[in-house]
């Protein structure tokens, strides 16, 4: 067809393009009248006369250039941006604010587990302290049992929570198992039968499971969601959950809370995870 539209070009080069047409429409039609069903309007001699017609002035086929230029402006802009597919770093925003009390295992005169020059209450302190800085971008208020280096008891820590009603309860810590077992996962969730809001926590629970799940370096077989009967999930009101972030003697586990850019990608997993769970 476009060696068709060339060839009728040079045909009416200084020629009298009317002339041309009526040519073509006479040897196609062989002088029989048309009539609605006929082949001719969707034949290829019917784009040939169209194209006849079409202008050639100069002026006009500038203008056609200029308005493919915001065609190009506007694809240039939408490839510039990329997807993140992996959801490491996605943020979801909550429709309505969400308050969410983190409470950061042991501290002070409790130090919990310890491995080298890791201790387990500075960790949990420095994730809960992320997860705080972190969340006003998920619309989350975050308020901590603990911002320093001090022990509040754990009927403290269930007061804090308890005076603020928050949505939501977690309580960060870190695994501590024996050098044979340094290579089995510890990625844990835990909540309480005795808590008021049970299903609300396992919902809690198995969001923030899912998410964690999705962060690399933390295989899925690796997570659990058990029962226990720890006193800050129990005795709170709201629903509640306890978070053990890998094995304080594995050092690849260990790397998700050392790397600054590995913490993010789970503190953000977690934020998301509180998000999920809080949708309606």
């Amino acid at each position: 067809m476009i060696h068709e539209f060339i060839a009728d070009e040079k045909a009416i080069n200084d020629n009298d393009t009317e002339a041309f047409a009526k040519m073509l429409l006479q040897t196609h039609n062989n002088g029989r009248f048309l009539i609605p069903e006929h082949q001719f309007f969707s034949s290829p001699i019917k784009r040939r006369l169209i194209m006849l017609q079409t202008s050639a002035k100069t002026s006009h086929s500038y203008l056609r250039r200029l308005l493919v230029l915001p065609l190009i402006a506007c694809s240039i802009l939408i490839f510039s941006f990329s997807t993140r597919k992996d959801g490491k770093n996605e943020i979801i925003k909550a429709d309505k604010k969400i308050v969410l009390v983190v409470d950061a295992g042991h501290g002070g005169k409790d130090a919990g587990g310890r491995f080298g020059t890791l201790i387990e209450k500075d960790l949990t302190l420095k994730i809960a302290t992320r997860i705080k800085e972190l969340s006003p971008g998920y619309n989350i208020e975050v308020h901590l049992t603990r911002s320093r280096d001090e022990y509040p008891t754990l009927a403290g820590r269930v007061d804090i929570s308890n005076k603020i009603s928050p949505d939501d309860f977690i309580s960060i810590h870190i695994g501590s198992l024996p050098d044979k077992d340094t290579g089995r996962g510890n990625f844990n969730v835990f909540i309480s039968d005795g808590n008021p809001q049970l299903i609300k926590s396992k919902q809690l629970g198995l969001s923030i499971f899912r998410q964690i799940a999705a962060v690399g370096g933390i295989e899925r077989n690796n997570l659990s969601v058990e029962s226990k009967g720890l006193y800050v999930l129990k005795n709170n009101k709201a629903p509640a959950m306890a978070l053990s972030l890998g094995n304080i003697k594995n050092k690849e586990q260990m790397q998700q809370i050392t790397n600054d850019e590995k913490l993010d990608e789970l503190c953000g997993a977690i934020l998301r995870g509180v998000v999920a769970a809080n949708k309606k």
